[in-house]
């Protein structure tokens, strides 16, 4: 079955294609991966040529590397003997499938897969085989299962003084900013805001959308207190970890800023594209909740 993944992590390519060639015995012969640009006439060969003494093929190409014509022209010429896994590898948090090139896969017959967040059932498994005394929620802010696993082996030679202040050994990332940036927002610490918005490089219009989405959900928590899940459901904001819900509820209690105010403010910059989010930070903070 041919496969189109998501992904913004190795980890999870590794996996499925682990898995995929594990029966092959003439792997130099069978399995043709792709990372870079590459002559299509050579791709369309393996295609084309049958199974040398095994029982299928596999290709592995990055579409990234290619247009939607010359991904078409390769596909025009896969068979049933040769099994082709396309990877889109995203280039951040806030990186899309272009809806052509997703279509294209799908059109064709293709099982997407996408993988895109922290597995914290699997991060929970690799701690307590390695014995290490740290809850996997400690890694939800993480960018990908790639930085996940590099920061276990960083930790995995700490001792047990020095796990209790991990978070100090783990990778800064894009979620961790964003969540301090809003946190910072909710407390009304202005100079932290701005700070820790300087730290984040992407398109404002995407942060203001995040931020958006995270002060609205707290200001639901914080205006039904006693049926916030249900109220949450209601406006499409459903699957929310347990561990981050809580953080919510404790920002609904703790935060200084006028919610109302805050959300109408973001919603605004969401409708009219161009702003400046800084000062958007300014006048959110500078307007206390009474």
């Amino acid at each position: 079955m041919n496969k189109f993944l998501i992904s913004n992590n190795f980890y999870f390519v590794n996996e499925i294609i682990t898995k995929e060639i594990k029966d092959i015995d003439f792997l130099e012969f069978n399995y043709l991966k792709i990372s870079e640009k590459t002559d299509i006439d050579l791709i369309t060969n393996f295609l084309e040529s049958l199974p040398f003494s095994d029982t299928k093929k596999v290709l592995l190409i990055e579409v990234e590397q290619f247009s939607i014509k010359e991904l078409k022209e390769i596909l025009s010429n896969s068979n049933e003997n040769t099994q082709i896994i396309a990877v889109y590898y995203l280039k951040n948090k806030l990186d899309k499938v272009d809806t052509k090139l997703s279509n294209l896969f799908k059109n064709n017959g293709f099982t997407i897969l996408k993988s895109d967040k922290v597995n914290l059932e699997l991060v929970d498994k690799i701690l307590k085989s390695k014995n290490i005394p740290v809850s996997a929620t400690t890694f939800i802010d993480a960018d990908n299962m790639d930085v996940v696993l590099n920061d276990i082996e960083k930790i995995s030679l700490l001792d047990e003084e020095e796990l209790i202040n991990v978070k100090k050994y783990i990778s800064e990332s894009f979620d961790s900013n964003i969540f301090e940036l809003i946190n910072s927002i909710l407390l009304g610490d202005l100079d932290e805001a701005l700070n820790k918005y300087s730290h984040l490089k992407e398109n404002p219009v995407a942060i203001n959308r995040i931020v958006l989405k995270q002060l609205d959900q707290i200001r639901i928590i914080k205006s039904y207190p006693s049926s916030f899940k249900s109220e949450l459901s209601k406006r499409g904001y459903s699957n929310i970890h347990p561990y981050r819900l809580q953080l919510m509820k404790k920002s609904s209690i703790n935060t200084v800023i006028d919610l109302n105010m805050a959300v109408m403010e973001l919603m605004k910059n969401d409708i009219d594209k161009v702003f400046n989010f800084e000062t958007s930070i300014l006048k959110i903070v500078s307007t206390k909740n009474n």
